[in-house]
């Protein structure tokens, strides 16, 4: 008599490699296979519970079932499939989405992600460096936490940490020679002598000919490969039973002046416009109603501007349909690169690097979906809630580097193209802050930087002291290694409390400060409090309702000074914010880049004339409309050039055939309108006049 079979359990199974159909993972991937391994057992699921196991993919993904189902996917053991990973590293101690699962409802069918594409395989030698990175970041995050701890709550002065040298007297680096800070001689030199053409100036240098041209050729190419003006249904089937479909798909005439060089460039003249003269309607704009009438009208006709945005193009087709064959390596920011390339370029051909910067997130909000190009973020506790992200260092409302984020593959196009193997090893955060630092500044040294608690830690601040002798502050996280500071008593405001700590010639101070809550800062520029006390200021006590004197510390008036400048910008930002529902999701990212060209502009403009811009003088719209009046000087109307392609055709004197005479010529006495007996001209609705 055979032995009875012992079921299988999440135990005995873990190190089996497993054949997955593709059918789990949904329709599009119905045909396709998955082989993967298991690696530890998870959480009870389900009612009642039933024992469930992770599996690990061989792309890098994992996914969790039960393990009545795994036991169908099981390869056999000796298989050629089945070998090849068991000596892999299965840990999960660095997984972050470990405890992340929900429990299923009792009955649903388990429905796993679909695993992603396969990555790069890690040579025994990489991965034997990245864990050395790793444990060289863990081992200084010890050490300087341990002396935190020897140096808990010092009641003296410390007389090993030098006072700061106090907040900078200039936002820019001394310019080379007598200049204007902050800005390169050459561009000074060029500039005009008229502050009503500074804007354009400055517009140009930013987005220059040559970025136009670009555009211009990418729209071409992609209104061919749209079949612009061609008869959709021109291929239809002879025979007379279809003959009635015949020129129903037919576009509109398609006129390459659309999305030429000018034409490009009056086109985002028009969505300034648009942002200045609020309609309920992008339509509304090109209304031929004398009270709704804009200044668009005159330059575009409703179809020709609906042309233009239609076949508007930001990136070159034929290397995005290459990339999509698999034929090019893959660049999340393919469809605005060019913008996003052109204008940091041209940032940092006419700004010198600031000495005080803020880094934190920033981005635009955004109501629809997301789309290549573009993840949206959801976050319930911002007024913004729904948010293309995007990490910036900015200054003086300038930003000097900015990163999109659209996802995991954006992280590892950055990385492997801006980090160095070291860099990597210590995550994201880290990684990401030091690429863009390098971006931002170069080679500048001394530099301050502030940032939030979603970025600060003790081994960044360690780096970039190290290796760029930037001056970091930041508030900090609770019980992140710190010392636990108690209070006496329960805190009031102004009271404050701090550890300070050395390594390597490396100050670091951690303060925690009563204000409407506990506040806790992190830094590597103030010593200790008592080599830099701060003042007392008058702050609203909503308990008293009275204004009481609060002690304010250095380090909280030097954090509250430096981080605006992100803020700073995204506040410019939303003066131009275009609102239109795209139906290509990545040009929010695009105008993003376009809105920012403009607010720089601007913030040049300041330092280039700072007269101008005192008290009662020039304000930012006074700008923006001088740069729209600037670009339809430089480029001319589509209307004006339809009308005189379409001069010939026009009959002669039918305007006179309504018997309405000219506005400027009415005689007196009161009128009566009768848009009951309007009638249709050409693209324009006359109204007949008659006098009572």
């Amino acid at each position: 008599m055979a032995p009875p079979v012992q079921p299988l359990t999440a135990a005995g199974i873990i190190k089996r490699r497993i054949k997955t159909p593709g059918e789990v993972f949904g329709e599009a991937v119905k045909h396709k296979t998955y082989i993967g391994t298991i690696v530890k057992r998870d959480k009870p699921r389900g009612d009642p519970p039933a024992e469930c196991v992770t599996v690990r993919y061989d792309d890098g993904q994992k996914c969790w079932f039960p393990v009545t189902t795994v036991s169908r996917w099981l390869l056999p053991v000796g298989s050629p499939e089945s070998a090849g990973a068991e000596s892999e590293d299965l840990s999960d101690s660095s997984d972050p989405d470990e405890d992340s699962d929900s429990d299923s409802e009792a009955g649903q069918k388990v429905v796993p992600v679909r695993p992603a594409k396969a990555k790069a395989v890690e040579s025994a030698e990489e991965k034997r460096a990245r864990l050395d990175f790793e444990e060289h970041k863990k081992s200084v995050t010890q050490a300087i936490h341990s002396r935190f701890v020897e140096k808990k709550r010092t009641p003296t002065p410390d007389i090993e940490f030098k006072p700061s040298k106090g907040k900078p007297s200039s936002l820019f680096h001394d310019p080379p020679c007598d200049n204007k800070p902050g800005l390169l001689k050459t561009f000074v030199s060029e500039k005009p002598r008229n502050i009503e053409e500074g804007m354009f100036y400055v517009f140009g240098k930013l987005l220059p000919k040559s970025y136009w041209i670009k555009l211009s050729n990418n729209s071409v190419k992609y209104a061919v490969f749209k079949k612009a003006g061609e008869d959709s249904n021109a291929d239809k089937d002879p025979d007379d039973r279809f003959q009635m479909y015949k020129g129903k798909g037919k576009q509109r005439p398609w006129d390459p002046k659309w999305v030429s060089p000018n034409g490009l460039l009056l086109f985002h003249q028009s969505l300034l416009l648009m942002t200045m003269n609020k309609r309920n309607a992008a339509m509304d704009h090109f209304s031929l109603d004398n009270l709704l009438r804009s200044i668009l009208a005159e330059q575009y006709t409703r179809d020709s501007w609906a042309q233009s945005f239609r076949f508007f193009c930001p990136y070159d087709v034929d290397e995005y349909k290459a990339q999509k064959a698999g034929t090019a390596e893959y660049n999340p920011y393919l469809k605005y690169g060019l913008i996003q390339d052109t204008l940091y370029d041209g940032i940092h051909s006419i700004l010198l690097p600031p000495k005080v910067g803020s880094y934190d997130e920033g981005g635009k909000p955004w109501t629809g979906k997301g789309g290549e190009g573009i993840t949206v973020h959801y976050n319930p506790q911002k007024p913004n809630k729904r948010m293309s992200m995007c990490y910036m260092f900015a200054a003086f409302g300038i930003p000097f580097a900015w990163e999109f984020y659209t996802g995991q593959r954006s992280n590892t196009y950055n990385e492997n193209k801006h980090n160095t193997p070291e860099e990597r090893a210590y995550g994201k955060t880290i990684s990401r802050m030091l690429r863009l630092f390098r971006r931002a500044f170069g080679d500048s040294k001394g530099m301050e930087i502030y940032m939030d608690n979603l970025f600060s830690s003790v081994f960044l601040f360690y780096l970039m002291r190290t290796f760029f002798e930037a001056l970091c502050v930041g508030t900090h996280r609770k019980n992140d290694g710190f010392p636990e500071l108690s209070w006496e008593a329960k805190y009031k405001r102004g009271d404050i409390q701090w550890a300070t700590a050395k390594y390597e010639d490396v100050p670091f101070v951690y303060v925690e400060y009563g204000d409407n809550k506990v506040v806790r800062f992190l830094s590597t520029k103030h010593g200790s409090p008592h080599t830099n006390p701060g003042r007392t200021q008058e702050r609203w006590d909503s308990d008293t309702r009275t204004y009481q004197d609060i002690f304010l510390p250095q380090i909280k008036l030097d954090y509250d000074a430096g981080m605006m400048w992100v803020d700073f910008a995204d506040f410019l930002e939303s003066f131009v914010r275009i609102q239109y529902n795209f139906r290509r999701p990545y040009l929010v990212n695009y105008f993003w880049c376009f809105e920012t060209a403009v607010t720089v502009s601007h913030q040049v403009c300041k330092l280039l004339w700072p007269d101008s811009f005192r008290k009662g003088g020039r304000s930012f719209y006074d700008d923006l409309r001088a740069l729209c009046r600037s670009i339809v000087l430089q480029t001319g109307t589509i209307r004006r050039v339809e009308q005189k392609a379409n001069k010939r055709s026009r009959r002669a004197g039918h305007v006179l055939a309504f018997n309405h005479p000219p506005t400027n010529q009415l005689p007196k006495g009161r009128w009566n309108f009768e848009p009951e007996t309007s009638k249709r001209c050409g693209s324009r609705r006359m109204l007949i006049v008659t006098s009572s």
